[in-house]
């Protein structure tokens, strides 16, 4: 993210606003005082160019990526935190979705048994609605692929499922489709569509830094932003605050593809799932700031997708990525470098 070209990727198609003297200068000030040293602000220039909204506390990318989260979470501790295989055993008592068949470091298991590949290509052969994934590191929804099968066939560009697996070579998990609640349905029914909270822990709690619901475009099976999903904010009341955001395309929206007004719309057992993700985050003291993928099924219940602890993702349109807290966490980079 400190490359310039990752930076020309992002800005590409968005008419750059110029920043004031004053601006600049406020954002010196700020990250002179807090960080102790100034930083480039062609970011706070990005997102203020979009959303209109001008702060000091945008995060460069290139400080969250490579000092913040390094900070926060123990990367030694954390890759394994981070595997969607485990997942269902870091959290046993909290519903997700049912997997189907594991592939681990290239050994397949049904659930925590070992099998075969040819008893796992059986198993998967006649699905009706299933997702594959990668475990590691998922390419930010670019791996997702929603299919069924027939008899070793599935619905994916008409390869088998033996084709599919090899696709992904080793490391992924396929699992039972998630039915999702009627209110995020209509937002866009065919993907899942999920709460992302970004949790902080402090001492003794867990705060949240930013909430936002992400949703696919017409037809798209995922919500993922960057393959052309778009986000809203997510009010403490549950409520969505207009307008949405893409980047990929860069957009903006105040209603979805089938004219529904995003404002106002309220996310079901939003605060069920702050109070999850906040007990969830204190049985994990090596990670210091998570993203968490959450959505309701059908049966009215919170449902945990995934959790993001290298790349949690910076939705900064929607407000600063370390919300409240910005001041504090850039004090404590600040300190660890000196």
């Amino acid at each position: 993210y400190q490359k310039r070209r990752i930076y020309k990727q992002m800005v590409s198609g968005v008419k750059l606003n110029k920043l004031s003297k004053e601006e600049k200068e406020e954002i010196r000030s700020y990250y002179e005082e807090h960080l102790g040293n100034a930083v480039n602000p062609r970011w706070h220039q990005y997102y203020y160019s979009i959303n209109g909204c001008f702060t000091p506390k945008y995060v460069p990318l290139g400080l969250y990526y490579a000092d913040i989260l390094p900070l926060m979470n123990d990367r030694s501790v954390t890759k394994a935190y981070a595997d969607k295989n485990f997942t269902e055993r870091l959290f046993p008592d909290v519903l997700q979705p049912k997997s189907i068949v594991k592939n681990i470091n290239g050994f397949y298991y049904e659930g925590m048994k070992v099998i075969s590949e040819e008893r796992a290509l059986n198993i998967c052969s006649n699905l009706s609605d299933a997702i594959i994934k990668q475990a590691v590191e998922s390419a930010q929804g670019k791996s997702v692929i929603r299919f069924s099968s027939v008899q070793g066939k599935t619905d994916s560009d008409n390869c088998s499922v033996k084709e599919l697996f090899k696709k992904y070579k080793k490391n992924f998990i396929v699992q039972q489709a998630v039915i999702q609640h009627p209110e995020l349905s209509r937002l866009n029914p065919t993907s899942l569509n999920t709460v992302r909270l970004t949790t902080f822990r402090r001492e003794n709690e867990v705060v949240v830094l930013t909430s936002l619901l992400r949703m696919g475009r017409k037809g798209s099976k995922v919500d993922n932003v960057s393959v052309g999903g778009v986000f809203c904010e997510i009010e403490n009341s549950g409520k969505l605050k207009s307008p949405a955001y893409g980047i990929n395309p860069t957009g903006v929206y105040e209603e979805n593809d089938f004219g529904l007004k995003y404002d106002g719309v309220v996310v079901p057992l939003f605060q069920q799932i702050v109070d999850e993700a906040k007990s969830m985050h204190m049985t994990l003291p090596y990670t210091r700031i998570i993203g968490w993928d959450f959505t309701v099924n059908d049966n009215n219940e919170v449902v945990l997708i995934e959790l993001n602890l290298h790349s949690p993702g910076v939705y900064q349109l929607i407000g600063p990525a370390l919300g409240n807290y910005t001041d504090e966490i850039l004090e404590m980079v600040r300190q660890s470098k000196k």
